[in-house]
């Protein structure tokens, strides 16, 4: 069959409005109900099934659950709107009006404070107290310079601070305040967290409690003032008519004893524009009818952000000037738009949401949540044209499969378009392609959706485009009518498999991220079975031929992320242009990944700019970028806050840390706290990770203080005592400019760096070594984790003595500049001891050419192996170098830990190429030597296999089963020499059992011989 529909004339709609609560049950006709003529075909009574033919008990029969629109096997031709007319624009500007004059008898600037928050007068303002024993104005002169203030002393609760009564009849309903204040911690105590409550009553009612304002200054001396914190709230028609409003400041983590001092207090009306209508693109409003409804985007951040958006019913339109005005009464709000008052690239959405052809559910179910659904199932290669319907009402929560828009496994539908429809108000999804490929999706808006908004199911779909699509106000799916996947963690854009194409589409406002990169270890649900997908691994596909690029993600919890489980393709892929702002926690979130590089990416105003968190298995990579702290947008709006920039873990494995290249940070310089551009932490201490450095260059900062630093506050947080920062071109922190290292001020860090320069900055643990090259080593001992060893290393000229850095174990990690050195251990007793197994690595080498390496540290009493070797003729001649080195331990415990190597440089020749491999195993007195032609071009695979992750390319465990050629054999034991020998490699780190796996000929199928099975 066929439906097709063209766009009602203006003034008209078509509705299809769907009703019922009982589910129906589909009979696909030539399967069930061959006795039925083709007018009698689809959804009918049991009673008229069954007299025109058809078997009920049919085993093909589908049940379509409630208010079912369903397309199978027919093609839908559906053109209900103007082709020229896009979904969405961004705002141009807005129609205003002036605000009315400020009522008598209040603050003719329109503060609702009274009386002066700076206290020169030496007067307490009327309503301004402290649950303290002493409130009281004083005096200080600091060079020179006098200034009064409020101290409250002798609290009577950790919890207590200032309270200040505002002026509640002169509280404008619609308008925002701006509370600001500036505090001191006194009695020696530095600042902390302070925290603003707005506290409201009406008439004959209980007070209302809300926080609004976290003020965090992250490093000031003792009884130093703050920076001025602030923060706005808004009379809104809950605070509208109160009697009472007061504002409650106070710390979050400081003992009653300690006094607290408070300055400049005030609380300012924000002056934003009477907006009585909007301007776009005349393209966009001479497409707008009026009485449509159209919605504005979110333009704020924080974790409430993602539900600010605006909808207006239009009154008139103007479609040569792009003007259209509301029936709704004239708001004050600050609108961004591409004439200001910020940059133009923050300017919000505006989308239509109005069509003329409907559909929609009505609420007649006992369960609200199970509305309509439309699908289109095993309807392979025939073209669906899907253009302009506005879809209400729809999806089914807590049913898989029962969504409003719902391409069902219809294998290739090339040439298939759904574009211009509005879906909302959606139960469960919004647009959904499962097993279906080739379908594009362009220009389409979903508005109040929950769990995934648009989605690849089962992460076998592929081909298919989403282009200018938008997204906003997407809710999580509560765990309790879970459909078995992460709705629950829902985003706008779910991206199961990347081997489809993401351009230009906009997230703008979720609960969760606005892009997810959910890539699994496989493809699942029914698409697993198809022939196409064996063998497929969504997790390690790279782009390839497909893009994503130039996509928008604002006003979410983070603006797109790439875990969990963690996108790891097998070639580096590029996601391009991505622009991530005001997202309350990061704009891009990086996590257990590897080869992607985000390039021209632009983060602005989002807690932190982005986030490279721990188990990454391969560098990933952030290029020609921006890392905005605070735009010109948010300073007009909201005034200064505070913001981080790039944060990444600073024990991430040495060679899965993230690059930075050509990164400008800029919009540092308003912040009121002592925020870095560029920072890390360390969420946990683990002793297999090697700490490395970071590879960063080409880094323009706009703002000296917002450079890379080690603050005072970090060191006690974690209680590192070895941090250290390459600046290999001079731009990230040098005073000088010269490169070298930022590095922690301590002895140990300092031992054989005799000349480095303090850092000034307030708060710093840091010096600057100039023209230096650093890099950590790594001294694994088997001595019993207990016994006082430490390691003492000299120079010739220097002599310093290093103790272990992480409790229970004897490992020791040095950051040593480039030179030679002689390293030995000693025991409590200051006697020289030998361990009998000491591995030596080292973190990732620096970009700084002149680093140590194996061949600079002797260790005394290391094993000497080239001696051992010196009878094997092709070791001395042929070329080959130590990588692994082993002392065979009594009772190895593989599973939890990589072996304890004597020797271990595989790191040092991973990029290298080799082309033979060989092994040399001795016991007591006997030896044998094997060499092979290669079996693998990855030296981090040669070593001993281990169950525990840190073996191998720290992905997959290392399982190898094959045939090796020109094998050579030296022994001296009779019988083994031999050259040019064919031979098989088992190398696997669990137990296997005797099948003969690649039929080595004579080997037992029961027996375990030389060819075994894992």
């Amino acid at each position: 069959g066929l439906l097709s529909a063209e766009e009602p004339e203006v003034g008209n709609k078509v509705t299809v409005s769907l009703y019922g609560n009982e589910d129906v049950t589909f009979y696909p006709h030539e399967q069930c109900c061959s006795g039925m003529t083709n007018m009698h075909r689809g959804l009918r009574s049991s009673r008229e099934l069954t007299q025109n033919g058809c078997d009920l008990n049919c085993e093909h029969k589908k049940n379509v659950s409630m208010k079912p629109v369903v397309v199978a096997g027919g093609k839908l031709d559906i053109r209900a709107v103007d082709p020229s007319c896009p979904s969405w624009v961004k705002l141009e500007d807005v129609k205003s009006i002036n605000p009315p004059p400020i009522a008598a008898g209040c603050n003719a600037d329109g503060s609702i404070l009274r009386g002066d928050g700076t206290f020169e007068s030496g007067v307490i303002p009327a309503g301004m107290t402290g649950l303290g024993n002493t409130v009281q104005v004083q005096q200080e002169t600091v060079n020179g310079i006098t200034n009064k203030y409020l101290k409250v002393g002798g609290r009577a609760s950790a919890g207590h601070g200032v309270f200040i009564d505002m002026d509640a009849s002169c509280a404008v309903p619609g308008r925002r305040y701006r509370f600001t204040a500036k505090h001191r911690l006194d009695n020696g105590a530095t600042n902390d967290e302070f925290l603003g409550q707005i506290s409201y009553q009406k008439q004959g009612q209980a007070w209302v409690h809300k926080h609004f304002m976290l003020c965090k200054n992250r490093v000031f001396e003792p009884n130093e003032w703050s920076t001025p914190c602030h923060d706005d709230f808004l009379i809104d028609e809950n605070v509208a008519g109160a009697i009472k409003i007061q504002i409650q400041y106070f710390p979050t983590n400081q003992p009653a004893n300690v006094d607290l001092s408070f300055d400049d207090i005030r609380m300012d009306l924000v002056y934003d524009p009477l907006v009585t209508g909007l301007k776009t693109d005349p393209t966009f409003a001479s497409c707008v009818d009026v009485g449509d409804e159209v919605m504005v985007t979110s333009s704020y951040m924080g974790f409430d952000a993602w539900e600010s958006h605006e909808t207006f019913t239009v009154a008139s339109v103007d479609p040569i000037l792009g003007e259209f005005d509301f029936t709704e009464d004239p708001m004050y709000k600050t609108f961004p738009t591409l004439n200001g008052p910020g940059e133009p690239i923050y300017a919000v959405e505006v989308a239509r949401m109005t069509r003329r052809f409907v559909f929609e559910a009505q609420y007649d179910s006992p369960d609200p949540l199970l509305g309509g659904h439309f699908i289109i199932m095993h309807t392979p290669s025939i073209v669906q044209t899907i253009f302009g319907l506005e879809i209400r009402n729809f999806g089914q929560q807590g049913r898989l499969g029962r969504y409003p828009l719902h391409f069902h496994m219809n294998g290739d539908v090339s040439g298939s378009v759904v574009s211009k429809n509005v879906v909302r108000g959606s139960h469960q999804r919004c647009y959904v392609l499962h097993g279906t490929d080739n379908a594009i999706v362009v220009d389409n808006v979903a508005l109040d959706a929950v769990g995934h908004c648009y989605v690849l199911e089962d992460g076998g779909e592929t081909g298919n485009t989403f282009e200018r699509n938008l997204a906003a106000m997407v809710e999580t799916q509560p765990l309790e009518r879970s459909i078995g996947a992460s709705d629950h963690e829902a985003t706008s854009f779910w991206i199961t498999n990347v081997h489809n194409n993401f351009i230009g589409n906009v997230a703008a406002g979720g609960r969760n991220a606005g892009y997810w990169f959910e890539t699994l270890g496989a493809v699942v649900g029914p698409s697993a079975d198809l022939p196409k997908n064996e063998g497929v691994i969504p997790m390690y596909l790279p782009f390839g031929n497909y893009q994503f690029k130039d996509n928008v993600a604002h006003s979410n919890r983070d603006g797109v992320r790439t875990y969990f489980p963690g996108w790891k393709p097998s070639e580096l892929s590029v996601i391009e242009g991505m622009v991530a702002y005001k997202n309350a926690q990061t704009g891009i979130f990086i996590h257990g990944t590897a080869n992607v590089i985000f390039k021209n990416a632009l983060m602005a105003d989002n807690w932190n700019c982005a986030t490279h968190a721990l188990h990454n298995s391969a560098p990933n990579f952030i290029e020609d970028s921006k890392c905005v702290g605070l735009s010109q947008d948010v300073l007009h709006r909201f005034g200064p806050m505070c913001r981080d920039g790039i944060m990444y873990t600073y024990n991430e494995p040495p060679h899965a840390q993230v690059v930075l290249r050509n990164i400008t940070f800029e919009g540092w310089a308003e912040m009121y706290c002592d925020a870095l551009a560029l920072y890390t932490v360390e969420p946990d201490r683990d002793p297999y990770y090697a700490h490395a450095t970071l590879h960063a260059t080409d880094l323009f900062f706009d703002h000296d203080a917002s450079k890379p630093d080690i603050p005072c506050s970090l060191v006690e947080e974690t209680g590192t005592q070895d941090f250290f920062f390459e600046d290999v071109d001079g731009t990230q922190g040098s005073p000088t400019g010269a490169p070298g290292f930022l590095v922690q001020d301590n002895e140990d860090m300092k031992a054989f760096l005799p000349n480095c320069i303090p850092v000034t900055r307030p708060g710093s643990c840091a010096v600057f070594c100039e023209n230096v090259c650093l890099r950590r080593a790594h001294f694994s001992t088997d001595i019993t984790p207990g016994v006082d060893l430490t390691l003492v290393i000299n120079d010739g000229t220097t002599t310093h003595l290093y103790r272990h850095r992480h409790p229970f174990t004897n490992n020791f990690e040095p950051v040593l500049p480039a030179g030679t050195y002689d390293a030995h251990f000693i025991n409590a007793n200051g006697q020289q001891v030998y361990p009998g197994g000491v591995a030596l690595a080292f973190n990732s080498a620096p970009l700084c050419p002149d680093h140590i390496d194996a061949t600079s540290i002797t260790l005394a009493d290391a094993s000497n192996t080239a001696a051992n070797l010196a009878h094997i003729p092709e070791a001395v001649s042929g070329d080959y170098q130590l990588v692994y080195e082993l002392n065979i331990p009594s009772n190895p415990n593989y599973n939890i830990a990589p072996p304890l190597y004597n020797k271990d440089i595989h790191e040092s020749i991973r990029f290298a190429s080799f082309d033979r491999i060989a092994y040399y195993l001795e016991i007591d007195d006997e030896y044998v030597w094997v060499s092979m032609d290669t079996f693998t071009d990855d030296s981090r695979k040669i070593g001993v296999p281990c169950l525990s992750l840190e073996c191998g390319d720290g992905v997959t465990r290392t399982v190898i089963q094959q045939i090796v050629n020109n094998v050579n054999v030296v022994s001296n034991v009779a019988g083994l020499s031999g050259s040019g020998y064919t031979g098989n490699v088992e190398f696997w780190p669990f137990n296997y059992g005797p099948a003969n796996g690649i039929s080595i000929p004579g080997a037992s199928t029961t027996d375990y011989d030389f060819g075994d099975a894992p």
